[in-house]
């Protein structure tokens, strides 16, 4: 990130150990830029992985806006305004706004100080989902619901189960086997039971 009011950023790939980094790519963030041409105005950025892509998102320091680019699709860039405030700052250097991944999620969060106010910003799909408002914070911390994760994972191991079971119902012959369909249906209502503890744990 360049003193030039952050009009660009540049991205390096690592070398080999022992050897410099190279230039991979300028990126364009085309941020409105008026009165710090030559200012650093970031500070914060995140990395976001969601189905084997992985995205860059840099918030704007001189307007109400962040750039998401997706590192696996040519570097595409979008933008997001998440505030139709006028821009107000009497900072040197722009706004020094936070970003922050909620990890194992689509979302990031940014914030905007002299408003009291956070944005919660799809990232996949590149639009503002939520103002927080009333929050006299410049963070936020994210936080996993793990009981969400093992019960979504032990239902993932029961559709296993299930599989094996349905496989097992049949035999060599080609007939079902009592003990395998009676195994079958336990199995199966095992999984639905599964299924309403983790509709029960999302709301």
């Amino acid at each position: 990130m360049g003193k030039n009011g952050g009009n660009t950023i540049r991205i390096l790939e690592a070398g080999p150990p022992g050897a410099p980094s190279t230039t991979l790519i300028d990126l364009k963030l085309s941020f409105s830029r008026d009165g710090y041409e030559n200012l650093s105005v970031a500070s914060d950025f995140a990395f976001v992985e969601r189905d084997d892509r992985t995205f860059l998102v840099m918030p704007s320091g001189t307007e109400h806006k962040i750039a998401i680019v997706d590192f696996t699709n040519n570097f595409e860039m979008k933008h997001v305004t998440f505030s139709e405030k006028a821009f107000e700052n009497t900072a040197p250097h722009g706004r020094y706004r936070g970003v922050e991944w909620a990890v194992g999620t689509d979302y990031v969060w940014t914030n905007d100080s002299s408003e009291d106010e956070h944005y919660v910003i799809d990232v996949v799909n590149a639009k503002l989902v939520k103002t927080i408002t009333g929050i006299a914070r410049s963070t936020l911390v994210s936080v996993q619901n793990w009981d969400r994760v093992r019960a979504s994972a032990q239902q993932d191991d029961m559709m296993v189960e299930v599989r094996a079971m349905q496989k097992q119902a049949t035999d060599e012959s080609g007939s079902a086997s009592p003990i395998g369909v009676a195994a079958l249906v336990i199995g199966c209502f095992a999984l639905l039971v599964g299924i309403a503890n983790l509709h029960v744990l999302s709301n």
